[in-house]
């Protein structure tokens, strides 16, 4: 037998054995689904979704409190304007003919100006508290988000799978990723029996290729005139036909 042949049909047979040990031993596997493993997932679960509530809470917190103080500092920097634009009004003036000072603003100008700024002031205290309610408002909605993703998931480990089969496996399945089985994929094969490797009918000898080629040769009244010239033997290796000379 030629050293390569014997090499090639080592390795296949050494294939088949190693897939036949790997699915007896997902076969034989622990249910997935097993309650201690659903239980150990959503206790990872609750500790991540606590974690993402007091994170998401103190993101919307610091953005609220962010758009308090950006409202303070316009706020003082617009007093700051005020102060600032009414002392220059009230201190322009100009001489008269006699050295009178007249002043060049009028206490009906000051007034408005002041009015202005009272306005902008205002407004801008009530846009950053406006942003800040918002950012709270969406801090209330962020958690809800949460607890209802952590109900959910809850509710997936002990409902089982759904009406197509889908079920929640807790193996890979955080509060962030959730990993998803076909029950049959998760539970086995229903029948307990491997499927075969090669089945009867698809394994070639070279006596049953003799055969089929008498066969054809003899519907045409050559029955029995075939001869094997190529001076080799075949090995059949599960389906694998390797050519051998014969020394």
């Amino acid at each position: 037998m030629d050293v390569e042949a014997m090499k090639l049909a080592a390795a296949w047979s050494c294939l088949l054995v190693i897939g036949c040990q790997a699915a007896s031993i997902a076969q034989n596997s622990p249910n997935s689904q097993s309650p201690q493993n659903a239980a150990q997932s959503l206790d990872l679960i609750k500790r991540q979704a606590a974690e993402a509530r007091v994170r998401r809470q103190g993101d919307y917190n610091n953005f609220a409190k962010a758009r308090i103080d950006t409202g303070t500092g316009t706020v003082g920097a617009l007093q700051a304007e005020q102060n600032a634009t009414v002392q220059e009004m009230r201190s322009a003036a100009v001489s008269d003919l006699h050295g009178h000072l007249i002043p060049l603003y009028s206490a009906t100008d000051i007034q408005n100006v002041q009015n202005d700024y009272a306005r902008r002031i205002t407004d801008a205290n009530y846009r950053a508290s406006l942003e800040a309610l918002r950012a709270i408002d969406a801090s209330g909605d962020a958690l809800r988000n949460v607890d209802d993703s952590l109900d959910g998931l809850a509710s997936q480990f002990s409902t089982g799978a759904d009406p197509g089969g889908i079920k929640l496996v807790p193996e890979g399945t955080n509060f962030y990723v959730r990993n998803y089985s076909s029950a049959s994929a998760v539970n086995g094969p229903s029948t307990g029996s491997l499927p075969q490797a090669n089945p009867p009918e698809l394994l070639a000898t070279q006596d049953s290729l003799l055969l089929a080629e008498k066969k054809r040769h003899g519907a045409h009244g050559n029955a029995g005139t075939l001869k094997d010239t190529s001076g080799a033997q075949s090995l059949a290796v599960r389906g694998l036909l390797l050519p051998v000379k014969v020394k």
